[in-house]
Order: C-alpha cells, then structure tokens, then sequence
C-alpha cells in the first residue's frame, strides 16, 4: 500500500482498491497547498497527483486517467466506471467530449468517447 501525507503532517498507508477516483485537490480543499483528492472515502493528501495515481496504479492496475477540463488529471479505477458517454447539452462546453460515470459522479473528460472507453476497457482488463 502506497504511503500518503495528509495535512495535518502525519502518513497514513492506502489500499488502492478502496479508491474509487481522484483528481487534483482544489485550493480551497486543501487550505492553499497543492495536493490531491482521493475519493470513497474521501482523503486529502498532500502529494500532488502526479505521484498518487502512479502509486495508485502501481498496486492497482486497472487505476487509470484520463484529462479533465484545464488539463487535470483524473485518475479512476476503469472495473468501477460505467462505459464513456457522449455528454448531455448541460455538461458540454470547455472541450469536454465525453462523460465517464465512476461512483455516482460524471467526470467530464476532454478525451474524446472512443478514447475514453479504449482507456476503460485497458483498465478492465488489466
């Protein structure tokens, strides 16, 4: 299990397999510092995202990305995603492409369906 920081300064071990998706933490999660947000259940760490989803990865194989809006990265675990989507009139707009449902959440992506599902199902069968 990879190792993470959390806020308070103290470590706290993580089994990929609990972790339905993460992203980026946002500055007003994470009081200013840059850091990622993991989700079900819900942990902030400090670690940026570049080094949480490869670490996720790592112990996990089907722990995929995919590019959110403004280039994020958004880590999920593909066994756990409903198939890419084309997005609803409501949820198009700055580049979005497709929807990928993970956990009760539609992560808008700005790869396109055919890409975003190829990723899904890379992860499923990994």
């Amino acid at each position: 299990m990879p190792d993470f920081t959390l806020p308070s300064g103290s470590t706290i071990a993580v089994a990929a397999k609990d972790i339905a998706r993460c992203r980026p933490s946002f500055s007003w999660e994470n009081a200013g510092h840059i850091g990622s947000t993991l989700f079900k259940p819900r942990l902030i760490v400090m670690e940026p995202i570049s080094v949480v989803g490869p670490a996720l990865r790592a112990e996990h194989p089907s722990f995929v990305c995919l590019t959110g809006i403004n280039g994020l990265s958004l880590w999920f675990d593909a066994k756990q995603a409903r198939d890419a989507e084309t997005p609803r009139a409501s949820e198009s707009g700055n580049g979005v492409q497709a929807i990928v449902p993970v956990g009760g959440i539609r992560m808008r992506v700005t790869d396109s369906v055919a890409a975003a599902q190829a990723t899904i199902d890379a992860g499923r069968a990994a």
